[in-house]
């Protein structure tokens, strides 16, 4: 009795034996496939990360040149600054052109003019002064009469 006992005791633990191994390789294989899974996901993962490093480390490069571009335009403005008239030299010249009055003074060409207008009216007002003169010699009564009259 005790030989075929333990013969099933035996051929008991035996399929026991089998079957965890079964279950042990069938766990086996499954994380193998999990793990490739996670493998080409990880793969796929990274490469996909290296393109967008790639991307960024584009985008900073052209920043860089951006900011280059903005600093040296910023340099020339403040060089050109240097350039600028500064509000209180602005102030000083407004000043000086209230009390030079520009508006007021003449050209030498239209003082020219003037004089010249001035000695026609002045040679005209003589001859009128003339001719009223001998009127007055020749008529004296005929001008009073004249000046009553007006």
């Amino acid at each position: 009795m005790d030989d075929p006992q333990q013969d099933n005791q035996l051929q008991y633990i035996l399929s026991d034996l089998g079957t965890r191994m079964r279950d042990m390789e069938e766990r086996t294989s499954s994380l193998k496939e999990r793990l490739k899974l996670i493998n080409t996901n990880m793969i796929d993962s990274k490469e996909e990360i290296e393109q967008r490093v790639l991307a960024i480390e584009k985008q900073n490069a052209l920043l860089a040149k951006d900011i280059e571009k903005i600093n040296n335009t910023i340099q020339n403005i403040l060089s050109e600054t240097n350039n600028f008239v500064r509000k209180d030299e602005i102030i000083l010249v407004e000043r000086m052109l209230k009390d030079f009055q520009p508006l007021e003074f003449v050209r030498k060409k239209d003082l020219e003019e003037f004089q010249e207008k001035k000695k026609e009216t002045q040679q005209k007002m003589e001859k009128i002064e003339e001719i009223i003169k001998e009127d007055k010699k020749s008529n004296p009564k005929e001008i009073k009469t004249r000046e009553t009259a007006e």
